[in-house]
């Protein structure tokens, strides 16, 4: 069956067909795509942004590495497979069965019985895999070059045809399914579902735990003497049934290969005609559960956040995926222009954000048990006090649906704005296609096949008496209240009555809630503040593309009054869309941390501000981000181009014009202090910030960032945004990409001229110059030693990173092709192996165009020393391993990098993004991916080694990062490291060495 519906822009075949054993496959060929990325087309640049590597070298290595002719494939494949069955499968005495199960079928099957072989083999071709355990769906995907794609598929079918389940591998996977669940542990969205779990009815598999931990999955069994690996057996040989399985595979091979192969490597999964366990019958998770409705859990978060939501449990929708109800209401409650429940409670200083409806893909939220429609706001100190009056603001705002008769318009739109993203659809990753549809095709969604690829349209007229269905069940008789703050006028972690919860540890306490408070919820009065939206003021109208053949594919200089522009029309995605990006460059900014913390809250203020506009934009696809950097102010606007320079012209006037009121001022401070209390609460981002704050000169402590906010007035922040922000050498960079036409760029840069010489008559003529520590050489590197910022958190985390240099392309080059020949050995050796934690990486990151190798890894088991002598034996391991390495498969990893180096852009972002990075940077490279390839082709592996081993092991720029848990890990604490640094004697350990300087370079007008 090949008659789904696609958009006219959809250049993919499609193709569908059932296996014998019944498998339901979707098969996607991308051949008809466009094969040239944007890079091949610009090679004869190549002389402006750079030297090249010669003719000879790139005949040599291509005739070494395209032996078979097929390096040239350039293109992504990738493919998912979902299971009807999920967490509601696990048996009661042995919670998490499922998401174990997951994590076992990767670990070896009887034709491939190496328990790293698929990864392994996917990472030597550019790839990666994972799997995803819900409530009734198990999904299994990964991704590869695709000139390797039969091969990985039939090691990917072989999961499910005679998966091995060995002994010793379980008890080393646990591990991992352990240090999971601990790092989830410090996610407070993860809480608050699991504490809506803990509160329903315990007859309900809702109320289980699903994560899986040592304690659920080897403590309790082993007391009741139940056989886990056994029960994991029974599970998967009771449903892990081909009749339950969706398969979606995507390649640029033809749709005929694509057949052959599947139907070749799955048609042996057995199938055992079973059913899928569905919950329907088991009704909401809160029938039974006795005045529910009349009481609030209190409940104590790990970040400084006040959070209220407000959750029904309704009726299932999934089928109803035509007219999609409850986003009609969501787009009502969740609106935040003029009249909305947050422009109303924003404007008393309540709140500083709501969400409101479900997530279709969260098994939490839509299952055929029901679903999970709720309304999330972040509250303010003052919003805690009153969170009584922010829900009967929400149910004012329902009695006004109800009331407003749901007009038909509304629906219209939402429909009309459906079309309009279906039409003019951008393409996706493949592995974001298959898996998407791969969830899509489970019988839970209903969905008809020929609206596979149409889901998220509205179809048909609008049926009120449907909306109204789902409208009745919003009632305060059937709602659920969590209030979430570490406000101990509210909740004290002191408190002896506190409840805790039985997996996450949550501390909370349930309280009624007084007759007279329910009642005024019942019988609201009308509240004039409130109303609904008016229609979208952006809705677009022309999609017209603009035409002219004689532009090159790569950007022009355009000339501007107070820095350089770039304009880019592109010709090739045939979308109409453009994206506006501009960088201010304010020296001011880091001149001190109160300078840097006023550009923090100013820029909060301005989105703030913003608001009740740039929602509708949102909401008609046009969508903008403004955020402070070291440097300055980055702005970047796109989407559909028809109405973009209204929104880009509202948002350079409230920059550079804002009136910021009192109330706004400290409702904005207040968030900006708790982001900074929260920006180190996790041990891996804690790792992160001490890395920055140890390398980068302008940098600044959160305790130092924390005062300087304490201490900023509404007068400071008013005096910094109109006066100091803009006055002290102004410079600008920006480029304007899409379906905009030269005459239209040139309007908005003149319009960013005028603004900033309204504020500034100092326009700098270079970038600042940027000081980055320069790591001293030596055995065993610097450590800098910090604690988990919550005493009860188990997690530890290292990073060491190896600073390789200033960043030139032979660096480059070497550094990534380590990252690519280390990250499977790495992760197999550290987490499937030693079991030290879920968390391992290997990465390549750059700063201030210093280039570092990196390191991370975080254990809920082991101590940071432990961890990083772990490390230290690893490069010692694999420096033999680099040695013994086989000539073929040092190619193989060559080939993978160079493939994924030269994939085409997906869509009209991927490659505006590119390109943004290389104007900001000053790098002015757009064919670097290019450039890395041809370098790529003439790489060695004597050089490679040469490069590691000074890099790594003989002359080492190292440092350590410990965040060491306050609870003593078990394990062997490792050798004591020679040099350690307290985060408070950074600035001295700075003091005393040397620093790698760097100066962007502001290009010449050609």
């Amino acid at each position: 069956m090949t008659d789904m519906i696609k958009s006219s822009l959809d250049k993919k075949e499609y193709s569908l067909l059932t296996l014998r054993n019944s498998l339901e496959v979707l098969l996607i060929s991308t051949e008809k795509l466009n094969p040239t990325s944007v890079e091949t087309e610009t090679e004869s640049n190549d002389s402006d942004c750079g030297s090249s590597d010669t003719d000879d070298e790139h005949s040599h290595s291509s005739m070494r590495l395209s032996h078979d002719g097929q390096s040239t494939r350039t293109h992504r494949a990738a493919a998912c497979l979902t299971v009807g069955v999920g967490s509601f499968a696990d048996s009661a005495e042995i919670l998490g069965q499922a998401h174990y199960l997951e994590h076992m079928l990767f670990m070896g099957s009887t034709k491939y019985p190496n328990e790293n072989e698929f990864e392994a083999f996917l990472s030597s071709h550019g790839g990666y895999s994972n799997g995803s355990t819900d409530n009734e769906v198990t999904s299994y995907f990964f991704e590869i070059g695709s000139r390797y794609f039969k091969e990985a598929l039939d090691m990917f079918a072989n999961f499910f045809i005679s998966p091995l389940f060995q002994e010793d591998t379980m008890e080393r996977e646990l591990a991992a399914v352990d240090s999971e669940f601990t790092q989830a542990k410090q996610s407070d969205r993860t809480r608050l579902q699991q504490m809506i779990c803990a509160t329903s009815n315990p007859r309900h598999p809702y109320h289980r735990f699903t994560w899986g931990n040592q304690k659920s999955l080897r403590d309790i069994p082993r007391v009741k003497q139940i056989d886990v690996r056994k029960q994991v057996i029974e599970m998967y040989n009771r449903y892990y049934s081909a009749n339950i399985m969706k398969l979606v595979v995507c390649s640029d091979d033809s749709l005929a290969e694509l057949e052959k192969w599947v139907t070749e490597s799955f048609s042996a999964i057995p199938n055992k005609n079973v059913v899928s366990p569905a919950s329907k019958s088991l009704g909401s998770p809160f029938d039974g559960v006795v005045d529910y409705h009349k009481q609030i859990c209190t409940l104590l978060p790990v970040h400084s956040v006040h959070f209220l939501q407000i959750v029904w449990f309704i009726s299932p929708t999934l089928g109803l995926y035509h007219q999609k109800p409850t986003e009609y209401i969501a787009h009502l409650l969740g609106h935040e222009g003029e009249g909305s429940i947050l422009s109303y409670l924003k404007a008393r200083g309540l709140i500083t954000a709501l969400h409101a409806g479900m997530d279709e893909n969260d098994g939490y939220e839509c299952g055929t048990y029901g679903t999970h429609f709720g309304i999330n706001m972040r509250l303010t100190t003052e919003g805690v006090k009153q969170w009584k009056t922010l829900v009967q603001a929400v149910f004012e705002y329902l009695d006004i649906i109800q009331r407003s008769g749901l007009p038909e318009w509304i629906f219209q739109e939402l429909q009309t704005l459906s079309e309009i993203a279906f039409s003019f659809q951008e393409e996706l990753q493949e592995i974001d296609v298959c898996e998407e549809l791969g969830l899509l095709m489970q019988g839970l969604f209903q969905v008809d096949r020929k609206d596979l690829l149409r889901y998220r349209v509205l179809q048909g007229s609008f049926d009120r008496d449907l909306v109204q269905g789902i409208l009745s069940q919003l009632s305060s008789n059937r709602a659920c209240f969590y209030l979430g703050t570490q406000d101990t006028e509210v909740i004290d972690e002191t408190d002896p009555n506190l409840l805790t919860e039985d997996w996450f540890s949550i501390k909370y306490k349930i309280s009624p809630i007084d007759a007279e408070t329910l009642e005024t919820w019942r019988h609201v009065a009308i509240n004039q503040d409130l109303h609904l939206p008016d229609p979208n003021p952006f809705l677009p109208g022309n999609f017209s593309l603009i035409q002219d053949s004689t532009r090159e594919p790569t950007p022009n200089i355009k000339q501007s009054s107070v820095g350089r522009f770039w304009h880019c029309l592109d010709t090739t995605f045939e979308s109409p869309r453009a994206y506006f990006a501009c960088f201010f460059t304010l020296p001011v900014i880091h001149s001190s941390v109160d300078a840097y913390i006023q550009s923090d809250i100013f820029v909060r203020c301005v989105r703030d501000a913003l608001t009740e506009c740039t929602y509708y934009a949102t909401v008609a696809g046009c969508s903008y981000s403004l955020r402070r950097t070291v440097y300055g102010l980055e702005l970047i606007c796109g989407g559909f181009n028809d109405k973009q320079h209204v929104l880009v012209n509202k948002i350079l006037e409230e920059i550079f014009s804002i009136d910021i009121t009192l109330a706004r001022f400290q409702m904005n401070k207040e968030e900006t202090l708790r982001e900074y209390s929260n920006c180190i609460v996790k041990p891996g981002r804690k790792a992160r910030y001490i890395q920055t704050l140890a390398l980068h000169h302008q940098s600044f402590a959160p305790k130092d960032m924390i005062c300087a906010a304490n201490r900023c007035t509404h007068e400071d922040l008013m005096a910094f945004a109109n006066t100091r922000l803009w006055t002290e050498r102004v410079l600008c960079t920006g480029l304007i990409h899409g379906n905009m036409s030269e005459r239209a760029a040139s309007d908005l840069i003149k319009v960013v001229d005028e603004k900033i010489l309204s504020k500034s008559n100092v326009c700098a003529s270079e970038f600042p110059v940027a000081r980055v520590m320069k790591l001293p050489i030596s055995t065993h590197g610097i450590t800098i030693q910090t604690e988990n910022e919550h005493e009860n958190d188990t997690n530890s985390a290292v990073t060491v990173v190896y600073q390789v240099g200033e960043e030139t392309l032979q660096h480059r080059v070497y550094a990534e092709l380590l990252q690519q020949l280390m990250e499977e050995p790495l992760f197999d050796a550290l987490r499937t192996k030693q079991g030290l934690g879920y968390e391992v990486s290997c990465s390549i990151r750059s700063l201030e165009n210093v280039i570092y190798i990196e390191l991370f890894v975080e254990s809920s088991n082991y101590s940071a020393t432990y961890i990083s002598s772990c490390i230290d034996a690893f490069i010692v391991e694999f420096d033999t391993a680099l040695q013994n390495l086989s000539e073929e498969t040092f190619d193989a990893h060559l080939l993978a990098l160079i493939n994924k180096k030269v994939v085409p852009d997906h869509n009209l972002w991927e490659r505006m993004d590119r390109f943004w990075y290389e104007v900001r940077s000053g790098r002015m490279q757009f064919d670097i991916n290019t450039k890395i390839a041809k370098k790529l082709e003439s790489c060695t592996k004597p050089e490679m080694i040469e490069w590691f081993q000074q890099w790594m092991i003989k002359s080492s720029r190292k440092m350590r990062i410990h965040v060491q848990s306050q609870i003593q890990n078990s394990g062997n604490d490792g050798e004591r490291p020679a040099r350690i640094v307290s985060v408070d004697e950074l600035k001295e350990l700075q003091a005393n060495l040397e620093f790698y300087e760097h100066q962007r370079k502001l290009a010449e007008i050609r």
